[in-house]
Formats: structure tokens, C-alpha cells, sequence
């Protein structure tokens, strides 16, 4: 039976320190040849046991990701430049860099994204390997036959399922291979789920892998990792001071909020999903649209509920203390002026009317150097003419309302398009655009 006090416990440091003091009848020769021969076994051990180096990481993964310092240090735009990745959103919490097809792990992601903190240094990179929303997003090209479509939907959920499982065993078999076997833990952005997890040097390799929607590679620091992904939550009054902090006031009127990180949803159908993504953001909640849109039971290649989408934020945003609140009424400046004075902007549901998207391209590009009494005039008198067309109820859409102007009546949205400039809209041709019913929801703080 092993004794569990005194010195009994550590019987190799009883003989080290016996060996050191010459406590042994050993000539001091032998015990030289003792301590080297001790000291060799351990390095050799270390050695056995010692991290990969970053070049052998760096093979695996395919991409030149890490050098000799502290990955986590070094400047965000210095690791985009390397990998080849585009700005697409800057904010004052942030920047997001992302670029699409990269080739990794021996075959083309779908896309690599790279967000970081205020200080410009990474937060996390985000390699999406293969995603529903990519691979169905529509082809280019004539229309094909019905029965012809039916077929070719058929072939590419065969062929998607066969890049899922392609993508989920190469990515684990080559992280294994480098990093050893993984472990499985519990991660939690949208919903909670389980992921396979491989650390080295203070980074954690998530392998999240989604039967059907996506599989995703995210790495970010371990002790991240070890709250489980969980965003920090600001105090109600910190959160109200920022959004109320983002919101300007332009000399002609325009009241507009800033600082919203922009979600390029490309060219699947993922507006909903991505606009949902943007306004967590914007609440400093972390999630990705690939996992809103799991949660909204996002069509194959885009197209989502707006009930859909509500229950993914409202999901999302209840796990970090935050609510979803459906706006009842129309689209006009009165009610968009309650939420923007606060820095909230809405979620707004429409149908896509080529015309007045037309309309709204060629006055944003006009507004700015005209008088707004005057301007607004020419808003109220076009809007008759938009009235006149019956919008299609096919496709929808959904982006965010973030201004307005009480003089010319209009309402200024942003789109998920990679696009940031601001488009404006009299607030009699948004209505007449939008969903009948609830066309309007929010996040409160």
C-alpha cells in the first residue's frame, strides 16, 4: 500500500537530493554519470512529446498562417495580406477580412474569414470548408428543363453529401495527424453544440461539423475555447451608451446609425441569416450565418422564413441576455425615428422590385447636394408612381433599416451585399415594398 504523506510521496526527490548532497556512497563520478544520464532520459522525453512547429502546422492546413511569434500578436492586416483576404467590414469593434475558394487542407474552402478586435490584432479565423448556402447557391446560365432541374437537385444533394463527408474526415484526419487525436467538448454560439478540439501553442482547433449544413474549421485562442464560445456580455447601460454613441446627425437632416459590421452573404440566398448575423454583431454577440441559418431551417442555396429567421435570433440573442422584439406597424419615418434616435436599427422584410431598387440606386448617388425641402418634394411625387406597381411576392428579401430624414420622409437601409453605402427610400414606396403584416423586428438592449 503507497503511503499518501511525508516524504514517501516523492521518492525520486529523496534521491536526487541524496545523489546532490553525496548522500549515496557514490564517488562523485557516478553521480555525475547518474544526474547526465537523468537529465538526457529527460530531454529525450520533452522531445518525444514536443509541439509541432509552426511550419508543419502551416502544411497541414495548407495555408501560410503561422509564424515564429505569438500568432494572437501580430497585426490582423499583416495575416490577411498573407492569405490573400479582402476588408470587408471595419467598425469601431472591429475588422472582418474574408476571401472565398481558398485552397486548404487539400482541397478549396468555400471561404476563409479573419475577424479582429479594436486593436487590429485576430480574435478568430474562421475556415469554412463546405456549406449548404455556397453549394446551392444558384448557377449562372439559361434555365434548364423542369425534369431537368429535378435531376440535377438530386445529383448535387448526392454530390453535397459526398463533400461533407470528404471534407469532415480529411479535416479531422489531417489535424490528427499533426496535433494528435482530438477531443470532443461542448461549444456554444448559436446553439449548443459538440465539437472535436486539438490545442497547440495557445491556439484551439475547433472542428465543428454539421450533418447537412456546414463544416466549419475555427481557430481561436484556447481560453476562448474553454468558455465554451460564449460572448461577454456588456452591461445593459454600456450597451446603450455605444449604440446610442453610433448614431450621427447630418446638416440636411439625416439621422444615421454606424459602426453595423457588414455580412456579405455572396451569392447564396442567405439575407435573412446574414442580416440576422449583423445585428448580433452589432450587439457584440459572437455567431456566424452559416449556424443562424441552421437554426432557421434555411433552404439548400438560400431562402428563409421570416418566422425562420426570428426564432434563430431570438434563440441566439436569449442565450446572451438580449430579446427579440417584433415591430407592429408600417414602415414609416415616426416609427423608424423611436428605434434609429437609440442607435437600434430594424430588420426589415420586403419584395425586391427591380424598379424601385433602380429608383434608389440613382437617388442616393443625387440627395446629397440637394436642398431637403425641395428633394423631398421629388420623393413624395415619385412615390405615386411607384404605387402603381404590383410587387411580386417572389423574391423576398431582408435588410436593415438604419436612418431617416424628417424633412424629405425617407428611410435609409443597408443591404448584406458586401455593399456599405447607405440607400435612401420615401417611406410611402418602403411600405408599399414590404411584407403585408409584421415586416419589422429588432433587438432591444
Amino acid at each position: 500500500m503507497v503511503r499518501r504523506g511525508g516524504n514517501h510521496a516523492f521518492p525520486w526527490l529523496q534521491i536526487l537530493g541524496r545523489v546532490a548532497g553525496g548522500d549515496t556512497g557514490w564517488g562523485r563520478r557516478d553521480a555525475r554519470l547518474f544526474l547526465a544520464c537523468l537529465f538526457v532520459g529527460a530531454g529525450c522525453a520533452y522531445a518525444a512529446v514536443a509541439l509541432p512547429r509552426p511550419g508543419q502546422v502551416n502544411e497541414c492546413l495548407g495555408i501560410d498562417l503561422f509564424g515564429a511569434g505569438d500568432f494572437w500578436q501580430e497585426p490582423a492586416e499583416r495575416i490577411g495580406k498573407r492569405l490573400g483576404l479582402a476588408l470587408v467590414s471595419g467598425t469601431d469593434e472591429g475588422t472582418i477580412r474574408k476571401r472565398s475558394h481558398v485552397p486548404v487542407l487539400g482541397g478549396k474552402a468555400s471561404e476563409v474569414r479573419l475577424l479582429a478586435d479594436p486593436d487590429g490584432f485576430p480574435l478568430r479565423l474562421e475556415l469554412n470548408l463546405v456549406n449548404k448556402g455556397d453549394f446551392f447557391a444558384p448557377a449562372s446560365g439559361a434555365a434548364m428543363a423542369s425534369n431537368a432541374v429535378e435531376d440535377s437537385q438530386r445529383d448535387r444533394v448526392r454530390r453535397f453529401r459526398r463533400e461533407w463527408d470528404d471534407w469532415q474526415g480529411r479535416a479531422e484526419a489531417s489535424l490528427t495527424k499533426v496535433l494528435g487525436t482530438g477531443r470532443r467538448q461542448s461549444f456554444t454560439q448559436g446553439e449548443r453544440q459538440r465539437v472535436t478540439r486539438w490545442d497547440w501553442s495557445g491556439a484551439a482547433f475547433l472542428l465543428d461539423a454539421r450533418e447537412g449544413e456546414f463544416v466549419m474549421l475555427r481557430i481561436l485562442p484556447a481560453a476562448v475555447a474553454d468558455a465554451g464560445g460564449r460572448s461577454a456580455r456588456l452591461s445593459d447601460r454600456d450597451i446603450k451608451e455605444r449604440l446610442q454613441a453610433n448614431v450621427t446627425n447630418a446638416a440636411n437632416g439625416d439621422v444615421v446609425i454606424g459602426n453595423i459590421p457588414m455580412v456579405d452573404q455572396g451569392a447564396k440566398g442567405y439575407c435573412a441569416a446574414a442580416t440576422a448575423e449583423r445585428i448580433l454583431r452589432y450587439y457584440g454577440i459572437e455567431v456566424d450565418s452559416h449556424e443562424l441559418a441552421d437554426i432557421a431551417q434555411t433552404g439548400r442555396g438560400g431562402g428563409t422564413t421570416w418566422s425562420g429567421m426570428c426564432e434563430a435570433i431570438q434563440k441566439t440573442a436569449g442565450r446572451n441576455q438580449r430579446q427579440l422584439r417584433t415591430v407592429p406597424g408600417t414602415v414609416s419615418v415616426k416609427l423608424v425615428r423611436r428605434y434609429v434616435d437609440k442607435g437600434i436599427p430594424l430588420v426589415w422584410g420586403l419584395f425586391l422590385v427591380p424598379e424601385v431598387e433602380e429608383l434608389a440606386r440613382r437617388r442616393t448617388g443625387l440627395r446629397q447636394d440637394a436642398e431637403p425641402r425641395e428633394w423631398g418634394r421629388r420623393v413624395r411625387k415619385e412615390a405615386r408612381d411607384v404605387r402603381r406597381i404590383q410587387p411580386n411576392r417572389s423574391p423576398g428579401h431582408v435588410r436593415l433599416i438604419v436612418g431617416y430624414n424628417d424633412t424629405t420622409r425617407e428611410v435609409a437601409y443597408s443591404d448584406s451585399w458586401g455593399d456599405t453605402r447607405v440607400y435612401w427610400l420615401g417611406e410611402d414606396e418602403a411600405e408599399h415594398v414590404s411584407f403585408p403584416g409584421t415586416c419589422l423586428a429588432t433587438v432591444i438592449p
